[in-house]
């Protein structure tokens, strides 16, 4: 059962590869610069996610939770970030992107 967990990690590992792929190297694509390192941490994060998730299923322990946490908190404070740069003000977003970051980085080590 734990080999089902580990595979299904392949999915973020897909994503994050496909999205970053789309940010750095598709001509096509086109983001506001102000919005790009958020897309970049998010996408970073999500490939991450693949990785850490996948150790964690492995095993199982606290040390190896940490690295199951840490990149889902580097996704979740860069899609809080983007939210806030497109619905509350450009500058916004920019300008909490890594204070967010480091809050949500604290928590997991806490």
């Amino acid at each position: 059962m734990f080999i089902l967990n580990v595979l299904s990690n392949l999915a973020f590992i897909i994503i994050g590869v496909i999205g970053l792929y789309r940010l750095l190297v598709a001509k096509n694509l086109v983001i506001l610069a102000e919005l790009k390192a958020g897309y970049f941490l998010l996408f970073l994060g999500l490939l991450l996610i693949g990785f850490g998730s996948g150790y964690y299923h492995l095993a199982p322990s606290n040390q190896s939770l940490v690295w199951d946490r840490l990149p889902m908190t580097l996704v979740f404070m860069a899609l809080v970030a983007i939210i806030i740069d497109e619905y509350v003000g450009m500058h916004w977003g920019k300008r909490l992107l890594y204070p967010l970051l480091f809050l949500g980085g604290t928590a997991v080590f806490y």
